[in-house]
């Protein structure tokens, strides 16, 4: 059994995938031109709350440590709402493609920065592979989201 604010930690974290994997999935919707990489990007999200999934499992069942004390519920959060912010302006507006690539590149980029993937704790051989495959994917995620932003700036003169 966890204590409430891990278990609230790990839910948050989950979370936090899949919200932006719904962000990916509508601008997959609006932009026709770049359907395929925001489906990409979308599907890797999803993926990744399914390997958080599988990690939070562990340490529920007491086979993993949760670093607590790297945890910062209040900038999880503040994403989060910045992302249900983004997905309402989207849905309402008519976001453009470069205003939506800026987006994702800055949340990709604030995902590398912040290191929220450090919440996990140990020397599991299966946690240190799982948060590898995931800095990496979000790596990947944000050079090919600067690929995408930097073309679409040249194609519209800037």
């Amino acid at each position: 059994m966890l204590a409430p604010r891990i278990e609230s930690a790990l839910n948050k974290m989950i979370e936090l995938e899949k919200s932006i994997s719904r962000l990916y999935a509508f601008y997959a919707k609006r932009f026709a031109s770049h359907h395929g990489l925001w489906t990409t990007l979308s599907r890797e999200e999803t993926e990744h709350s399914n390997w958080l999934s599988s990690l939070a499992g562990r340490a529920r069942d007491g086979n993993l440590r949760v670093a607590a004390d790297r945890f910062k519920p209040e900038a999880v959060q503040m994403v989060l709402n910045s992302l249900a912010k983004h997905l309402l302006d989207a849905e309402k507006g008519n976001p453009s493609l470069l205003n939506c690539l800026s987006i994702a590149v800055t949340l990709e980029t604030s995902l590398i920065e912040k290191d929220f993937f450090r919440i996990f704790d140990g020397d599991s051989a299966e946690m240190k592979s799982t948060l590898g495959k995931l800095a990496a994917a979000t790596e990947n995620h944000q050079m090919m989201i600067k690929q995408a932003w930097q073309a679409a700036r040249s194609e519209a003169g800037l």
